[in-house]
């Protein structure tokens, strides 16, 4: 069975103003990776592919845009 958990990027993932992801929200996609899960984004927002390499998301597995 394949685990998947998708997240919104702004302001929920990214602080949007700060351009940062918060120690915990770091933590808490790796301790997900590490269970398995594939991690999605989904966002209105056409750059979020950039935007999460920029701030280095080594954890998305897959967006949706």
């Amino acid at each position: 069975m394949t685990k998947i958990i998708i997240f919104d990027l702004d302001d929920t993932l990214l602080n949007v103003k700060k351009m940062t992801i918060p120690k915990q929200t770091y933590h808490m996609l790796n301790k997900f990776k590490k269970q398995g899960y594939l991690i999605g984004i989904i966002s209105y927002n056409c750059l979020a592919h950039f935007i999460c390499n920029k701030c280095n998301f080594i954890f998305i597995d897959f967006f949706i845009l």
